[in-house]
């Protein structure tokens, strides 16, 4: 499930809506420009920006002072990431042009808040409602501006006012939802969306609310998906959709195509942060961490003021096992937004992590005063209490989540945690079975038993059972390489378990292809290479006269060192054509040798530094033979590591980028 906490800081720039006023405020209302609104109006309420935008510009051009033009001009804007700033300056005008336009105010703080200006668009937000509080539209914008500031109470009664006053006002419908949203009450969230919906039925905006609705805050991504359907045939270029399109690919494992949608919204803004953090939340999806990181820091670099951007990376850094680079991202994102409760708890998470629990509580419980209807505040919360060994103060957190939210199923999953921790087995097992129930397309709760089971001890034939059932769940729900790396790493703990080395290496591999930054599985693969060496290899007289296990030593030191590097390898000696002795290496899932793949892993240096170690133990090698080989086994190009270029890199003769251009150069 995705956290609350990322949900909370995708909200302001994923869950949209627009707004086609019934009965904007216009004081001319016979003018030329006046009708040019209205046909702006018609337009954007079809999905058509461009004719929307066009219309607004004849109003302006017909009469410059007229503000209401400024106004929705300014609206319309904001569903461009490329013109979002633009937005706020079109707004001004119209506040300018009209200052006691309680409508012109509202609009200004919309475009204010959208771009992340909080505490202004209150102002002006505010000062709307003091000019005309018996507006819809100043009520509804209201209401948002307040939700996004965490101010509950005041936003559902600017809401719900805004209905009041006028039933047809569909964005003041949406905006409700919104706040319902915020709220946990997802049932009212709903028939205000639908609302929404049924009143601007053509407007893309009103599809996209309803998938977001169900994306984030239902985890019914069926219905998201046709909602995001409906939504691309009404404006396929809507950047909006294009990243929830992205988001659903990427959660059921389609990482190419969710990559494709980001880079559309990078066509349409390359300039703005939108694409670079949608590229980002997918790469950390796929397990590809570097990827993951630039892709951040490029979002970062488009707009400093994001907040998205710095909590984004900051998970980057924790996936990668990095927490003391993670927390300075969150704590950047709390300067920017500080009554977000979801870039608190992230900080929370980072400090936890660091082993500063003190201060990770203080962060936790910022945030749940911020917002008290998130149970994910409460889990994290109790997830350090956990780690903590308080299993009480724990299960308090995990109870009062699954009170504010008792459908989640990740929430009762916790609890089941807990009961394993306190060595009840059958007790969390239930737990995890009630939770697999309440979504079975979840692989995660399969998986977090099999490890239950695991660590009791008691049943590995049930463990395994879980752990491939986990796996086949995700192969067939689709899952973030993450998840599926841990089904292949818990099968794998099961064969260790028996003392079975040769049948956990495939599991291990598995786990570290999928996620490169799984230390444990990486250290296991080593060990079990130790102990179980490659067969068959044809040990020479001259080094069998020399002891039995120096050559069998020799090829363990050669494969653990790749091994370290995550390079799946295996190992014999071999007689070259003129009878020197040479080390034959075969090795998958790295990529072929001077493919952009390979060279990222640094894995020309990792054959260098493997065979420099091999030979401490064998000198008489003279050259590393490097054979890759495909899925089936079959022998690809035929490659070698001359033993004086090692050498020459081992004594800092040859830098890292040197050894590596040379290596290619001889491939050519």
């Amino acid at each position: 499930m995705v956290s609350r906490g990322l949900r909370l800081a995708f909200a302001m720039a994923f869950v949209v809506a627009a707004c086609a006023e019934a009965n904007p405020i216009l004081p001319q209302l016979g003018s030329r420009a006046a009708r040019f609104v209205q046909e702006g109006n018609a337009r954007l309420a079809e999905s058509d920006f461009a004719g929307a935008q066009e219309a607004y510009h004849q109003a302006i051009e017909e009469d410059p002072e007229y503000a209401p033009a400024y106004s929705h001009r300014a609206y319309a804007l904001l569903f461009n990431p490329a013109e979002q700033k633009q937005a706020v300056q079109e707004a001004r005008l119209a506040v300018e042009q009209q200052p006691e336009s309680g409508e012109a105010w509202a609009y200004l703080a919309r475009a204010l808040d959208w771009n992340g200006q909080f505490d202004e668009a209150l102002e002006a937000a505010q000062r709307a409602e003091r000019l005309n509080p018996d507006n819809a539209s100043v009520q509804s914008f209201l209401a948002e501006v307040l939700a996004d500031l965490r101010m509950y109470d005041a936003a559902q009664k600017a809401g719900e006012q805004a209905v009041r006053i006028d039933p047809s006002n569909a964005e003041a419908h949406r905006n409700l939802a919104y706040v319902y949203g915020y709220m946990g009450r997802s049932e009212d969230a709903l028939r205000e969306y639908e609302k929404a919906h049924s009143l601007e039925p053509k407007f893309v905006h009103r599809s996209t609310s309803l998938a977001a609705h169900y994306l984030y805050d239902v985890g019914d991504d069926s219905a998201a998906a046709e909602w995001l359907a409906n939504a691309e045939a009404m404006a396929p270029d809507d950047y909006i959709t294009l990243l929830f399109l992205a988001r659903l690919n990427s959660g059921a494992g389609k990482h190419e195509e969710a990559v494709e949608y980001c880079e559309r919204i990078l066509e349409l803004a390359a300039n703005a942060p939108d694409g670079y953090n949608c590229l980002g939340e997918v790469f950390l999806d796929a397990g590809l961490y570097d990827e993951a990181i630039r892709a951040r820091q490029a979002a970062i670099q488009a707009d400093p003021g994001d907040e998205t951007g710095y909590v984004g990376l900051g998970y980057a850094y924790y996936s990668i096992g990095e927490c003391d680079r993670a927390a300075p991202q969150f704590e950047r994102a709390v300067e920017i937004h500080p009554r977000s409760g979801g870039s608190h708890a992230a900080l929370g998470f980072a400090y936890a992590c660091m082993q500063m629990w003190v201060e990770a509580e203080q962060q936790y419980q910022t945030a749940i005063e911020l917002e008290p209807y998130q149970g994910d505040h409460h889990i994290l919360l109790g997830r350090m209490f956990l780690e903590q060994g308080n299993l009480r103060e724990a299960e308090r957190e995990f109870d009062t989540a699954i009170e504010i939210d008792p459908d989640d199923d990740q929430y009762v999953a916790w609890l089941a945690r807990l009961y394993a921790a306190e060595g009840d087995l059958d007790r969390s097992v239930a737990q995890y079975d009630r939770a697999a129930a309440m979504d079975p397309q979840d692989g995660s709760h399969d998986l977090a038993a099999g490890f239950a089971y695991l660590n009791a001890g008691t049943n590995f034939g049930e463990a395994a059972a879980r752990f491939e059932r986990a796996r086949q769940t995700y192969i067939e729900h689709g899952a973030i390489a993450r998840e599926l790396a841990q089904a292949s790493f818990g099968l794998a703990l099961t064969n260790l378990s028996a003392g079975d080395c040769p049948s956990a290496i495939p599991h291990l591999q598995e786990a570290i292809r999928l996620d490169s930054a799984m230390i444990a599985a990486r250290q296991y693969l080593a060990q079990c290479r130790l102990v179980s060496g490659f067969e068959g290899a044809a040990m020479p007289p001259e080094i069998l006269q020399r002891g039995q296990h120096v050559g069998r030593q020799a090829l363990d030191t050669l494969v653990q060192g790749l091994g370290v590097m995550g390079i799946d390898a295996q190992a014999e000696f071999r007689a070259g054509e003129s009878g020197e002795l040479l080390m034959f290496v075969g090795h998958t899932g790295i990529g072929q040798p001077g493919s952009r793949d390979f060279l990222a892993q640094q894995s020309l240096v990792a054959f260098a530094s493997s065979l420099i170690a091999a030979r401490t133990v064998v000198p008489e090698i003279n050259r590393l033979v490097v054979v890759t080989l495909d899925e089936s086994g079959e022998t690809g190009a035929l490659l070698e590591v001359l033993v004086q270029d090692a050498r020459m890199w081992e004594l800092g003769i040859l830098t890292d980028a040197g050894f590596t251009s040379l290596w290619r150069s001889l491939q050519q």
